[in-house]
Formats: structure tokens, sequence, C-alpha cells
């Protein structure tokens, strides 16, 4: 958990933000007929059609080919969030949803989470009117989710919320921040479902959030999301510090991995600030990303907390890996 409290001076959102962002954020209403981007204007079909895509798998392939290998952290870019065809930004998305059975999701294709469950949809709801509270009830609170899933973590807090505190619930501004438009459907679905209005969706990265500085009072929540970062894999090989790339072996048609020199000097920063290296011949992952995200968290944090949920080894656990 991490609480800032900047300066006063708090501008709910650029000029150039939409109007139905600024009315939002600022809790002035408009009326359901408004376009986010103005008046729908009427457009002509043209009837044409596109040339096939090549499947994304050979497209890497060629960039590899004629560029030469890759950092994982490009290969990880491409794979995930390439427009259309990336995993996360493409309709091949699946993630679990705590209403379906376990069978669903045994397959490998989608990813169980607990977050899902109505008991941390509960939890979180509680830690926001604490929050609230101590921020002495602002008449406008923001909870902006970075990448919902399907979107029940939502839906289960604004449920709990609307139960336990309708003042907060008058208050609260909820904004999904979603990379994958396929995920932001099926989250539109669910918050219909359940009949929520207080909230809107920026299709955008984590990386480059549509908001003004200092414009966010209240709490960035997001579950799952920064090892869904592309990453660096870097190795320690004689004493050195050794970045993995990915390259491509035509004759078997399959990409290869190699070691090579660090493709930033960021990568030996990191470490800097770790105060060690990892064991040799002992890979590790480094995620510069985390650094450009905790940073536009700052940006737009006026005052509140930042509450952000992962999984992984037991510290003892970890340890151990390192030893």
């Amino acid at each position: 958990v991490h609480e800032l409290n900047k300066n006063p001076n708090h501008h709910l959102n650029r000029a150039v933000e939409e109007k139905f962002e600024i009315d939002y954020l600022s809790g002035r209403k408009i009326s359901s007929n408004q376009s986010i981007n103005g008046p729908v204007k009427s457009q002509k079909t043209i009837d044409s059609t596109p040339a096939p895509e090549l499947p994304l798998k050979v497209r890497i392939a060629q960039h590899i080919t004629e560029n030469g290998p890759i950092t994982f952290a490009e290969f990880f870019q491409r794979a995930l969030y390439t427009p259309k065809q990336g995993y996360y930004v493409s309709n091949a998305v699946d993630i679990h949803n705590d209403s379906v059975g376990e069978q669903e999701y045994k397959d490998g294709r989608t990813f169980p989470t607990d977050s899902q469950k109505p008991a941390v949809g509960r939890a979180l709801a509680r830690q926001l009117v604490q929050l609230w509270t101590k921020l002495n009830q602002p008449e406008v609170f923001h909870v902006v989710e970075m990448g919902a899933g399907v979107g029940m973590l939502a839906v289960n807090i604004l449920n709990t919320i609307r139960e336990e505190n309708a003042g907060l619930y008058q208050a609260a501004r909820y904004i999904i921040v979603e990379i994958s438009p396929a995920l932001i459907e099926k989250q539109k679905l669910n918050v219909k479902q359940a009949d929520h209005q207080n909230i809107i969706w920026l299709n955008a990265s984590a990386f480059n959030l549509p908001l003004a500085g200092d414009s966010i009072t209240g709490a960035v929540i997001s579950n799952e999301l920064i090892d869904a970062f592309p990453v660096h894999r870097v190795v320690v090989q004689g004493g050195e510090t050794r970045e993995i790339f990915i390259g491509f072996d035509p004759m078997k048609n399959r990409f290869i991995e190699q070691a090579g020199n660090v493709s930033t000097q960021k990568i030996n920063e990191y470490f800097d600030i770790v105060g060690k290296l990892p064991p040799e011949g002992k890979e590790f992952a480094v995620n510069l990303k985390m650094l450009i995200w905790q940073n536009e968290l700052y940006r737009v944090l006026r005052q509140g907390l930042v509450i952000s949920a992962d999984y992984g080894f037991k510290k003892t656990e970890h340890l151990l890996t390192l030893t």
C-alpha cells in the first residue's frame, strides 16, 4: 500500500479531454444521448475487402529475420499486445469468471483469479470506505482499476458499497483502464447486469494514462497486473550481466534463445537499486515497465492509495531460489 498526499492544485482533466470524461470526473451529469466524441455523424459504408493479415507468429519471425534478435521484452510485447492479434487485445483472451465452473479453465486457455470472488471485492470495498472517511468524504471519490479482467472485481466492489454506504456510492467514480477491447466488452456486460451507472472505461495502456496530473483523489487498484508487463530476461555469466534475446531459426521454423550484451543500461541501473546481482547462472526477470507505471501513478494521483495485488512464492521460498 502506497499513500500519497500531493499539492492541492487539482485539475480534473486537461482541456483536450473528451467532454464525457471531464464531466464524469468532476461529477457533473450529461444526457445519455451524448457521445464521448461529440454528436455522432453519419458515415458512408465503403465496400472493400482488406488483404488478410499474416499470422502474428509469421510477422514476428519476419521482423527478427530482417532486423536481428529482439529482447524478450519486445517479444512479450508483440505476442500479447500487437493490435488485433496479440493475446490480450484479441478475442482469444479468456479470463475465468467465478460464476462458471472450474472445468471451463482447466484446458489452459483461461486464467482463474481470486479477484473475481465476492469476498475479495467486499474486503476492498470496506478498505475504500475507510479511505473515503479518512479523506473527509470528498464529493467525488475516484476508484481507478487497471486491467479489470472480466469486470467482476468492479461489480463486487460496487455491489458492496451500494449495499453498505450510500454516501460513498453516490461519490464514487469508477474508472477502468483496460488495453483489451475484447475484455472491455465482457466487463460492460457484467457491469450492465449489476446495474451500475457510475463507471467508465478508458481503452488505454497503464504506461500512458489519458488522465491529467493530480486528477485522481481516491484509490488506484489492480490485481495480477504487474506480471503482465513485458520483462527483460537476464542471466549472470562469468560475473557479468547478460540478456536473453529471441532469435528465429528458419531451418527449424522456431524461435530460439541466445544471450548477448544487455540492450539498455537501465538493466544495470535496476540491479544498482536492488543492491546485488542474481547468483551465477540464475535467470532473473527485470521489469523496467513497472518503473514507468509507478511514475504514471505518481503523476495522476493527487491524494489516496495505490493497492496492487499479485501472487508468487512465499518470502522464504523465494529466498531459497536465490541461494
